[in-house]
């Protein structure tokens, strides 16, 4: 069986593929952070989370704007009636502008200048016969309006605590997607490497079955023996699988290949040799070194509690009391028959709004400053008889909310202190098997060292230094297994908990 490479040619091969992840520059980096660095800017669900966390972001600046100020401009309701007669001609409108200051006492104030002008056949009084009266009003109203007591501004900061818990969230999904993009690009190394793995133990089977089969026929068994006729098909099944497993790994290498970036190559071992020692080794990450507040499941638990408290505290306290006040102004004008009388009617209003559970009630006073006398008042209620029962059933939800959420937070801390445990565990065999197989394969690389030169020294034959050097080459693939276990294990860990 012959040799996949010389010094030359694994040279050629992985100075060719590192020129095409590398950028030109001074200064290059490993293979395997050139490659992590090109999975995670070419990563779907990273840039997916990217504009999410845009949206988000966007979303809580709206949020924060609107329970500062609203400001609404309008022309409202108008309308225009068309006759033949110009003088009958119609037109009403009343436009707007408000502004409004929600998150302080919701005070606002809003102007309205209504206009109305219209004309109709009338029968003069004076003359007898027909004539047409042309009505024109226009006025001004300013209203300013406070709540004297309500749960609005606790209402507003809630709104706006949800859209930057949002916002929060969506920044971490982000800084996360990193994290899971390197999992994932770990984890197809896990898969070429469980693949390569399988192609070297083929690999050595057809090793040993050649050698089995040399040792038979050296033995002096004729070729239509069974024992030779056993060897021989051992040898050709161990072709065989060795082949599939051959075809299995270069499928897996090239669908790699092109998810890096890399153009695939016809012999890829010496640049994945090359990738498996630039796996950085890391240590096994301690949970303990993360406070337990910063605990995922444990800070959303305590995060929905908080909002959900503030939730019905402002449900539960519908009383609410407003007050508003404003101006009017009136300006009348009728023409007829050429004649104009002109009328002007100033007034003020006040009005007081008030709610409670199941019902409100107003009560309003609008007082013309010509005639205090002629002062109107305007009166509204309604009630739900219902209410004091729907309200008996809420609290008792609420306080039945109240101790679910009591008990997920104690579950998300038994959940921390069983992870504890468990991870302790873990991060033990994760640092035994990473010193282990490191350790393994120094053994096996002098012992590959030393079969080579007996090999070159003619004490051993090829196929019995081939079996060495392979056995190195395993090695070398636990090993880099191990470590991207380690990548994995702390990876996972980290996503356990918030960043601080």
């Amino acid at each position: 069986m012959k040799k996949y490479t010389c010094s030359a040619a694994v040279l050629c091969v992985a100075l060719m593929l590192f020129a095409q992840t590398e950028p030109a520059a001074s200064g290059q980096q490993p293979v395997y952070q050139t490659l992590l660095q090109y999975r995670i800017e070419h990563d779907s669900k990273h840039r997916q989370l990217q504009m999410q966390a845009e949206i988000a972001a966007n979303k809580a600046e709206k949020a924060k704007t609107e329970s500062l100020v609203t400001t609404e401009v309008g022309s409202g309701d108008t309308q225009l009636t068309l006759n033949g007669d110009t003088a009958q001609t119609g037109i009403k409108t009343a436009p707007y502008a408000s502004v409004l200051l929600p998150s302080y006492n919701n005070t606002g104030v809003k102007v309205r200048i209504p206009y109305n002008k219209e004309g109709r056949t009338i029968t003069n009084p004076s003359t007898g016969s027909a004539a047409v009266m042309q009505t024109q009003n226009l006025g001004a109203e300013v209203t300013v309006s406070t709540d004297i007591y309500s749960k609005n501004a606790e209402k507003q900061k809630y709104t706006r605590g949800l859209a930057q818990s949002a916002a929060k969230q969506a920044r971490q999904a982000e800084e996360e997607g990193i994290s899971l993009a390197e999992k994932q690009f770990l984890q197809d190394i896990q898969k070429l490497l469980d693949d390569y793995t399988t192609l070297l133990d083929k690999e050595l089977n057809e090793v040993k079955a050649e050698i089995q089969y040399n040792q038979t026929k050296t033995q002096g068994y004729a070729e239509t023996s069974t024992k030779m006729r056993t060897a021989d098909l051992e040898l050709l099944s161990a072709k065989r699988e060795h082949q599939n497993a051959d075809f299995s790994f270069s499928a897996s290498y090239r669908v790699f290949a092109e998810s890096c970036g890399i153009a695939p190559e016809e012999n890829p071992r010496a640049f994945l040799t090359t990738l498996w020692d630039s796996i950085p080794i890391q240590k096994a990450a301690d949970i303990e070194q993360y406070p337990l507040t910063a605990y995922k499941a444990l800070a959303e638990a305590e995060q929905r509690h908080l909002q959900n408290t503030v939730k019905r505290d402002i449900e539960l306290s519908p009383f609410a009391l407003g007050a508003e006040a404003g101006y009017l102004l009136r300006n009348t004008q009728t023409t007829l028959s050429g004649a104009s009388t002109k009328e002007r009617a100033h007034a003020v209003l006040g009005g007081l709004t008030m709610q409670f559970p199941g019902g409100k009630a107003y009560t309003g006073v609008e007082i013309p400053l010509s005639d205090p006398k002629s002062t109107a008042f305007k009166l509204a209620f309604s009630w739900n008889p219902f209410s004091i029962r729907y309200r008996k059933l809420d609290k008792h939800n609420a306080e039945l909310e109240h101790a679910i959420e009591m008990l997920k937070i104690e579950d998300a801390k038994e959940q921390y202190r069983k992870q504890l445990q468990s991870h302790k565990i873990s991060s033990e065999q994760m640092t035994w098997q990473q010193t282990a197989t490191a350790d393994e394969l120094s053994i096996y690389k002098q012992n590959a060292e030393d079969h080579a030169q007996w090999y070159r020294s003619g004490i051993i034959n090829r196929f019995e230094n081939l079996r060495a050097e392979l056995e190195y080459k395993k090695a070398e693939a636990r090993h880099a297994k191990a470590k991207t276990a380690v990548i994995i294990f702390n990876i996972d860990t980290a996503l356990l908990f918030e960043k601080q």
